[in-house]
């Protein structure tokens, strides 16, 4: 764990090879950098149904 204000010290999985380089930066091995779009859905206006429809 890294602790706050002490920028010398690494992270233990940095230490030990579980941290890969990414156009992000250091990110964690098995990971990959993808766009919200990839991973997400649009999601609507965000209306509600009427009121009494068992849809909720």
């Amino acid at each position: 764990m890294v602790k706050k204000n002490n920028p010398t010290q690494q992270a233990t999985s940095e230490k030990t090879g579980d941290f890969k380089d990414s156009a992000l930066g250091k990110i964690q091995e098995g990971w990959k950098v993808v766009t919200v779009g990839q991973i997400s859905s649009r999601v609507g206006s965000g209306v509600t149904p009427t009121g009494g429809q068992e849809v909720y």
